[in-house]
């Protein structure tokens, strides 16, 4: 056993940090050992092969969604569905698994240390796997990072569906817990979870099996091409190797509104066009509310005044064709932060005009109250 072992006796103590290590360890050599119950193969070598298709797949029901058509699942009760190839999602949740149950393991061995100590690995075997048994049944069923938990997942994937917030599956009594939005002041951000954009399907990029710089853990099949997506990401390092850039970018681009009185007052938006759809302009909008969120912040406004400008704005677009007390409560709200930073009077004064010019578009679209923009 590891916990036998002079280096865990010495490091590991009763923190996360210092047993992880040994939990990469373990993780890596479980997946790349081959074992004689899998045909002399690595359990690895089972998590690959069959991602491009399902991703092929389940993409395919996703525009079905789209195209007014339901989503169908493949039915459980075929010969071989517990075997059959894993998609992302479930290869995702299952690395997950792994780490809990090993993470879980080391805190057992160390509530059992006096215990370990006196017997035998073999007498407390069972007690471990029980243990762990139990572990793994109840992370199963516990929300996953604030959204559905595990085995509803898994079930997705194996049955070859996307998970859309509320939207129905044919063959399945569950549906997709409704998308989290974190608390970040983004103005998008909140125009998603108010529904604006459609239906939120979700997915799990596995960009945490990377985490650790394994190719055991990696989403790709070959080295090759694991050490293919390590270069790149070390030229993207390279690009971004200093901290203040962002910083100075947006002292260099306020420089040049200076000397250019002409130039654009925004970074983000490039052409004055509106955007496909977006009728009532609030999507467009949107994104220059998050620019001027993103200069308070470059220049130490306070998060409640960050605040303030993004619940104004959310006042505003929800107020549909009814919105003359909202916009004047976030024109006063743009006027006074540019009062108190000079560096957004631009931007303020061309975000107004904009409120401006959308009520008049907003009066010439009264034919079709119904349309979300």
């Amino acid at each position: 056993m590891v916990t036998r072992g002079d280096a865990w006796q010495q490091a590991a103590g009763q923190n996360r940090r210092e047993l992880h290590p040994f939990t990469v360890a373990i993780h890596r050599d479980w997946l790349m050992t081959p074992r004689k119950d899998l045909g002399d193969r690595k359990p690895r070598e089972l998590l690959h092969g069959a991602i491009p298709w399902i991703h092929a797949v389940t993409s395919g029901q996703e525009l079905r969604y789209h195209r007014g058509e339901p989503m169908v699942a493949v039915p459980n009760d075929w010969e071989g569905y517990d075997t059959a190839p894993m998609g992302s999602q479930e290869m995702c949740m299952y690395f997950d698994l792994c780490r809990e149950v090993i993470e879980a393991g080391w805190y057992w061995c160390q509530s059992e240390r006096e215990i370990l100590a006196t017997t035998s690995p073999e007498s407390a075997h069972p007690k471990l796997v029980s243990f762990l048994r139990d572990v793994k049944e109840d992370w199963l069923t516990r929300p996953f990072e604030g959204g559905s938990p595990p085995n509803f997942i898994i079930e997705c994937d194996r049955r070859r569906v996307p998970r859309g917030a509320g939207v129905p599956i044919e063959g399945m009594d569950s549906v997709e817990s409704e998308v989290h939005i974190p608390d970040c002041n983004c103005p998008i951000c909140a125009m998603m979870a108010d529904g604006m954009f459609g239906a939120s399907f979700c997915s799990i990029d596995g960009h945490h099996l990377e985490s650790d710089g394994e190719f055991a853990f990696s989403m790709h099949e070959t080295h090759e091409e694991w050490e293919q997506e390590q270069r790149e990401y070390d030229n993207l390092s390279d690009e971004f190797d200093d901290p203040c850039d962002d910083l100075d970018a947006v002292e260099d681009e306020d420089t040049e509104r200076d000397e250019d009185p002409f130039a654009s007052a925004w970074t983000g938006i490039k052409h004055d066009s509106p955007i496909p759809g977006d009728r009532g302009g609030y999507i467009k909008m949107a994104f220059m509310v998050s620019e001027i969120g993103m200069t308070l912040e470059n220049h130490g406004a306070s998060e409640e005044e960050i605040q303030e400008l993004n619940a104004a704005f959310a006042d505003y677009r929800r107020s549909g064709t009814e919105c003359a007390e909202s916009a004047a409560k976030l024109r006063a709200v743009l006027q006074s932060l540019s009062q108190r930073y000079p560096r957004l009077i631009s931007k303020s004064a061309d975000l107004q005009s904009r409120i401006d010019e959308n009520a008049r578009t907003l009066a010439s679209n009264q034919s079709d109250p119904d349309d979300p923009f």
